[in-house]
């Protein structure tokens, strides 16, 4: 929500981005992003389990 990623003012509940398969991940919050090369290495990191440098 503070990068305007989100794009609503109420976050979506944490269960929906917790337990969504890793598919349904890089569909909702990272093929979105398929533009901004260095979001989607932080999102993919993030996935991943570790951060993007």
């Amino acid at each position: 929500m503070k990068k305007g990623l989100i794009g609503s003012d109420e976050p979506p509940p944490v269960g929906s981005a917790l337990a969504c398969t890793d598919e349904l991940f890089l569909r909702r919050y990272v093929r979105k992003h398929d533009d901004d090369e260095e979001l989607v290495a932080e999102l993919m990191g993030i996935l991943r389990g570790s951060r993007a440098s």
